[in-house]
C-alpha cells in the first residue's frame, strides 16, 4: 500500500452533511486519485451520512485489485456539524452491513472505531469488531482519536492495525500516539493533514518556505508528514479534480520537499536552517529540541522554571474547575451539560497529576494565585448565567479556555523537554491530548449551543440577536487589536513580532467588515463594550510587561483570544443563518478561516516563545 492516500470526508455537503454541490466532480476526484497511483481511500459511514461511501462505489466499483478501502463506524449524525458517539455492539454490526452494501464489498479492509463511546465498555465495542473480523466481514481493526492509554487498553482486547488522530505540521497534539505507533509498527493516519486547506492557503504558515523550495505549501506539508515517520499515512482530501495532481502526482516534487524537511528549515518563518532544530518551528512537541537524555534534569535554573510552569498549570486547572461545576446547570442543552460533567472529572485528574509532578520536583501549588484564579472562574460562571444567550457565551468561552490550557501545556512540555524531565513531559502530553479532545467536543456542539441560546426567541427577534452578536464580535476584535499592538514590544524575537504585526492588520480589516455589517442593519458598534474590552487588553498588557517570561505567556494568551474570536464568530454565523442574513454569515465564515490560520501561526511560535522566555531570565536548555 502506498503511503499517500485520499480522505473522502470533503466529498459531501456543508458540515459533512448531505449531498455535495457537484456529484460528478466528486466522482472525478476519486477516479483521478486512483489514476495518479493512490491505492488507499479513507471514509466513514457518518460522512453525509452514507454519501461518501456511496460515491466511492459509484466512481470506482469494480475496484482495482490493490485498492484498500478504510471506513469508520461509531459516530451518528443529527445534522450538519453534529456528531454523536454510538459504540453499542448492535449498532456496530448493523452499520458494518450498511457499509458493505454501499461500498459493494464482501470484506472491508480496515474498519475503524471512529470514537470510543464512553457510555459503552470498550471491550464490548471491540468485541463486536472482533466478531465481524472472525466472520470475514472486516480484515483489520483500527481506532480513531485515542490517547496512548486508550490505545494500550484496546490492544489488550483486540489486534489494532491503525490509529487515525488529528495531526499536521501545525497541530502535533498526538505526538505521543504517533511515537507509540512507530514503536509498535502500527499505521498512523493523520486526519486533517492540511488542516482543511489552512496550511496550503496563499500567505499561510508554510507559503514562504514552500516558495523557497519550488513546491506548493500543500506538497511541503505532506512531504513533512511523510518524512516525519515511516508509519505515517496521510489522507489529504480534495473537492476538485483539477487540483488533484498537485497533491497525488508521482512524488518527484515530494523528494524536493522531503529534502526541505531534512534540511531543518524553519518552515513557519522561512528563515535560514538552524542546527538546533530538527523540524519546523511551527511544529508541536516532540519538537526535536536537544535535551539531556541521561535521566538527569538540567541545571537548577531550568528546574526552577519548570516548577513555575507547573504552578501556572495548576492555577489554570483551579480556575477551570468552578466553571465546569457550574456549567451543566446553565448549559441549556443536555449534550453540552454532559460534556462539561465528563470534563470536570478529567480536570480533577489533571490537577492531581500536576500536583504529583510539583511534589516530585520539591515544589507546591501557589496558594494565592490558585485562590485568585478560582475566584475568577466562579466569577465567569456567574457572569455567563446572567446573560440572555448563556449557552452561546458559555460555549465560546469554554472553547477559548480549553485553548488557553492547551497552550499552557504546550509551553510546559517544551520546558520539560529542555530540562530533560521525561516524566513531566509525558504528563503534559497526556493532558494536552485531553484538552484538544475537549475543544473538539465543544466545537461539535456549536450548533446545539446556538439553538439553546435562541430557543425562546421569536423569528422577529433574530435580527436584533444578529446585531448583538456583531457588537460582541466588534468588541472582541478591538481587544485583540489592542493586544496585538502591544505584542511586538513585548517580544525580543523579530519573527514573532512580525506575526503579531501581520495579524494586527488583518484584525483591523476584520473589524471594518463587522462595522459594514452593523451599518447594513442600521446600527453601529457598542462604545461601552468596545471600551471595556480595550481596557481589559491594556490591563493584560501591563500584566505581561511585569512578567519575566512575557513571550511565553503572551503567545498562550493570544492563542486563547484567537479561539475566543473563533467561538464567537461560530455563534454569530449560526445566528445569522437562522435569521436569513446570508451576507453576514458569508462574511463571518471568511473571517473564521482567517482566525484559524492566525491561530496556527501563533502556535508555530511556541518554540521561539519558550526560548525567548528562558533567555530573558538567563536560562539555557540542556544539551
Amino acid at each position: 500500500m502506498r503511503r499517500l492516500g485520499v480522505g473522502a470526508m470533503q466529498l459531501t455537503g456543508r458540515g459533512v452533511w448531505g449531498e455535495p454541490e457537484d456529484l460528478e466532480e466528486c466522482r472525478r476526484v476519486l477516479r483521478r486519485a486512483v489514476e495518479l497511483g493512490v491505492n488507499l481511500i479513507d471514509t466513514a459511514d457518518s460522512y453525509g451520512p452514507e454519501v461518501s461511501e456511496r460515491l466511492i462505489a459509484e466512481a470506482l466499483h469494480p475496484y482495482p485489485e490493490d485498492l484498500v478501502i478504510a471506513t469508520k463506524v461509531g459516530l451518528e449524525r443529527s445534522g450538519p456539524g453534529r456528531w454523536h458517539p454510538n459504540g453499542h455492539p448492535d449498532h456496530l454490526r448493523q452499520a458494518c452491513e450498511g457499509s458493505l452494501r454501499r461500498l459493494g464489498l464482501e470484506r472491508i479492509d480496515v474498519y475503524q472505531l471512529h470514537r470510543i463511546d464512553r457510555k459503552v465498555p470498550v471491550e464490548d465495542s471491540l468485541g463486536a469488531l472482533l466478531e465481524l473480523r472472525d466472520e470475514g466481514k472486516i480484515r483489520h481493526i483500527g481506532l480513531s482519536e485515542v490517547s496512548v492509554e486508550q490505545l494500550d487498553e484496546a490492544r489488550g482486547i483486540a489486534p489494532i492495525a491503525t490509529v487515525q488522530n488529528r495531526y499536521n505540521a501545525g497541530n502535533r497534539s498526538a505526538e505521543d500516539v504517533l511515537e507509540a505507533c512507530r514503536r509498535d509498527g502500527l499505521g498512523f493516519i493523520p486526519w486533517f493533514p492540511l488542516e482543511t486547506g489552512g496550511l496550503a492557503e496563499p500567505g499561510g504558515p508554510l507559503a514562504e518556505a514552500a516558495e523557497l523550495r519550488g513546491a506548493s505549501a500543500a506538497q511541503l506539508a505532506l512531504a513533512w508528514l511523510l518524512h516525519r515517520s515511516p508509519v505515517m499515512l496521510p489522507i489529504p482530501g480534495r473537492r476538485r479534480s483539477r487540483t488533484s495532481r498537485t497533491i497525488w502526482r508521482r512524488r518527484r516534487s515530494s523528494s524536493r520537499t522531503t529534502k526541505c524537511a531534512r534540511s531543518r528549515t524553519r518552515l513557519a518563518s522561512g528563515g535560514s536552517p538552524s542546527p538546533a532544530v530538527e523540524v519546523p518551528a511551527g511544529s508541536r512537541p516532540g519538537s526535536g529540541r536537544r535535551v539531556d537524555r541521561g535521566g538527569e534534569m538540567a541545571g537548577g535554573d531550568l528546574r526552577e522554571q519548570l516548577v513555575k510552569y507547573l504552578t501556572e498549570a495548576h492555577s489554570i486547572e483551579e480556575q477551570a474547575l468552578p466553571q465546569l461545576r457550574a456549567a451543566p446547570k446553565i448549559a441549556g442543552d443536555e449534550r453540552l451539560a454532559e460534556t462539561f460533567r465528563e470534563h470536570e472529572a478529567e480536570t480533577e485528574e489533571q490537577r492531581r497529576l500536576v500536583r504529583e509532578r510539583l511534589d516530585a520536583l520539591g515544589g507546591s501549588p501557589a496558594k494565592l494565585k490558585d485562590a485568585v484564579m478560582k475566584a475568577g472562574g466562579a466569577g465567569f460562571a456567574l457572569f455567563a448565567a446572567s446573560q440572555p444567550d448563556t449557552p452561546g457565551k458559555l460555549t465560546a468561552h469554554a472553547y477559548s479556555f480549553e485553548h488557553l490550557e492547551l497552550a499552557s501545556y504546550e509551553l510546559l512540555l517544551r520546558v520539560a523537554e529542555r530540562a530533560g524531565d521525561a516524566e513531566t513531559a509525558e504528563v503534559a502530553r497526556r493532558i494536552r491530548h485531553q484538552e484538544q479532545a475537549m475543544s473538539e467536543r465543544l466545537a461539535s456542539l456549536f450548533d446545539a449551543a446556538a439553538a439553546a441560546s435562541l430557543a425562546e426567541k421569536d423569528a422577529d427577534d433574530l435580527e436584533e440577536e444578529v446585531v448583538k452578536y456583531l457588537t460582541d464580535a466588534h468588541a472582541i476584535e478591538g481587544q485583540s487589536i489592542q493586544l496585538l499592538g502591544l505584542g511586538p514590544r513585548m517580544t525580543s524575537d523579530p519573527a514573532t513580532a512580525k506575526v503579531y504585526r501581520e495579524h494586527l492588520e488583518e484584525s483591523r480589516a476584520q473589524q471594518t467588515v463587522l462595522e459594514a455589517r452593523l451599518e447594513a442593519h442600521g446600527e453601529g458598534p457598542s462604545k461601552l463594550k468596545d471600551a471595556a474590552l480595550r481596557m481589559g487588553a491594556l490591563n493584560w498588557g501591563a500584566f505581561f510587561q511585569a512578567q519575566p517570561d512575557t513571550p511565553g505567556k503572551l503567545a498562550a494568551f493570544v492563542y486563547a483570544v484567537e479561539h475566543l474570536e473563533i467561538g464567537g464568530y461560530e455563534m454569530l454565523k449560526r445566528v445569522a443563518e437562522r435569521a436569513g442574513d446570508a451576507e453576514t454569515a458569508g462574511a463571518v465564515e471568511r473571517i473564521v478561516a482567517q482566525e484559524r490560520a492566525a491561530a496556527h501561526v501563533v502556535a508555530s511560535e511556541f518554540d521561539r516563545a519558550v526560548d525567548a522566555s528562558l533567555a530573558a531570565q538567563g536560562v539555557a536548555a540542556a544539551g
